[in-house]
């Protein structure tokens, strides 16, 4: 009887072990995962950089031989608050948000806009593909681009009617 229960011990003592070194394999397993995952959105960010800095410096060469100034401004703080966190909360609320509309609205018509006319600009040219026309009151009417394989309309919708009457939209 005692030879039994000493041999169920042990075998439970075995169990707990096989348990316990499972639970370090899944955890190693997990630890290496987020690692993995950490090292990718590193890589995410890391490529991010270079392409901004590949744009900034294609920016700097178009107003050089432009020969217009460049201006280098952050709109990120903007950008979170305006875009990005409400961009999350209507995805976690089931939604399905564009965050393209509330940045051109918000960020590009917006402050962006803002900050060139503070530098003294009448206009921003955004390169956007659509048409504007002005009605008999005045109101600025946004239009499909004439190329509609290349039509951008829809990502200006929501911008304000008094940033709609500023950007010159050559490519429509």
């Amino acid at each position: 009887m005692q030879e039994r229960e000493e041999r169920e011990a042990l075998m439970e003592e075995n169990r707990q072990a096989r348990e316990a070194s499972k639970a370090v394999r899944e955890e190693e397993k997990l630890r290496k995962e987020k690692e993995r995952e950490e090292r990718s959105a590193l890589k995410v960010i890391k490529e991010a950089e270079k392409a901004a800095e590949k744009e900034r410096k294609d920016a700097e060469r178009v107003c050089r031989q432009l020969n217009i100034g460049f201006h280098e401004v952050s709109f990120q703080r903007e950008y979170w608050h305006e875009v990005f966190t409400p961009f999350l909360k209507a995805y976690q609320d089931g939604g399905t948000p564009n965050p393209d509309l509330s940045c051109n609205r918000h960020i590009k018509f917006g402050h962006f806009a803002e900050h060139a006319r503070q530098l003294g600009a009448d206009r921003v040219a955004t390169g956007h593909y659509a048409r504007l026309r002005t009605d008999g009151d005045g109101r600025v009417q946004l239009l499909a681009a004439l190329d509609q394989t290349k039509d951008q309309s829809y990502f200006l919708a929501a911008v304000r009617q008094e940033g709609l009457g500023r950007p010159p939209l050559p490519l429509g």
